[in-house]
């Protein structure tokens, strides 16, 4: 049977009552009778019930994650870097995928605020700028990587364009002679990360007066076809690929070695979000560092702070990203 307040009240020798404060993170208790307390409850394996904490403090103190999925192992490390900086603040992140539908989106999303979140994080969204600024008006929403919606919905974004304006400067600065932007299929719909990342390559690329070379290819199938396909166009393999993630620069880059190509030596490949596939040994993937862990409390506060009363106006903040070098584009540490 479950330990209860009154047995740990009893073995502390204090009232239930006291036992109510210490839980729910009093601080007018003494830090004698509070240390008295959790050591009864520890001493009891005594927990908490959330569902009756829950309604004294009229809040779950959870946080609904939804992301289009975890194919792509940025939403992976975003989901880890939610989790640490929810716990800095004694909050629970519960996670649902989208599988990249929006009907399915909705789902989970009505789902969280049913369960009673203190707020979602929404990464990756298909719903509509008026449809997010609706559920803003029931719960605190923060935006990641995409522009606020109308109302009160916050965001969270990393300066896409300068990111890719990093990468693309870096592949030019090391040597290749023909660079290609491989882009995601939605680098065409405005307020998208991908259509930011494109616009900073393209804005690289004239800023050093090469904008009438600047490719861009649509990777809509298989990468290894786009990779063909811009050595077609240049009639070369001197090429570096600034590709729009690292799960695309990893396709890339095992197609290069697979054709005994070098990589970094003879074609670059740059990727974007530096995930764990960026440093794995054999391929040592030049990446863009989004700052996850920044992000990630960046949008837990914004949470919090409409948890606390803030009511004004959408917020965003922007993160600035970094480049990271690694083997894929050392041209001129490798090639002779």
């Amino acid at each position: 049977m479950q330990p209860t307040q009154q047995d740990v009240a009893d073995l502390a020798g204090v009232s239930r009552q006291l036992v109510s404060l210490v839980v729910h993170g009093d601080k007018h208790v003494s830090p004698t009778k509070r240390r008295a307390v959790q050591e009864a409850m520890a001493s009891l394996g005594y927990r908490p019930n959330a569902a009756a904490r829950a309604l004294v403090e009229r809040r779950t103190r959870t946080i609904g994650l939804v992301t289009p999925g975890f194919s792509n192992p940025f939403f992976g490390d975003l989901a880890d870097a939610i989790r640490v900086a929810a716990s800095e603040r004694n909050l629970t992140p519960l996670i649902g995928s989208s599988a990249s539908v929006l009907e399915v989106e909705r789902s989970v999303i009505d789902r969280f605020i049913e369960m009673g979140v203190d707020g979602l994080i929404l990464t990756g969204s298909l719903l509509s700028p008026e449809t997010i600024a609706k559920i803003g008006e029931q719960v605190p929403v923060c935006m990641l990587n995409r522009p606020p919606a109308k109302g009160v919905v916050d965001a969270v974004l990393c300066d896409d364009a300068r990111g890719q304006q990093l990468a693309t400067e870096h592949a030019v600065e090391a040597g290749y002679k023909h660079i290609v932007f491989l882009e995601d299929e939605d680098a065409d719909i405005p307020q998208t990360s991908a259509h930011r990342r494109q616009t900073g390559f393209l804005a690289a690329m004239e800023a050093m007066g090469r904008a009438d070379e600047a490719v861009t290819i649509t990777v809509t199938g298989r990468v290894s076809e786009a990779v063909l396909q811009a050595f077609d166009i240049f009639n070369s393999t001197d090429v570096a690929f600034i590709c729009h993630n690292d799960q695309i620069a990893f396709e890339v880059a095992v197609e290069i070695m697979s054709r005994g190509m070098s990589l970094g030596v003879d074609v670059g490949v740059t990727g974007y979000d530096n995930t764990a596939l960026a440093s794995f040994y054999s391929l040592e993937l030049t990446s863009i560092d989004q700052g996850l862990a920044r992000m990630a409390r960046g949008a837990v506060a914004m949470i919090e702070s409409r948890q606390h009363g803030h009511h004004e106006a959408g917020r965003t903040q922007m993160i600035d990203p970094t480049l990271v070098t690694r083997r894929s584009t050392r041209r001129r540490v490798w090639k002779k």
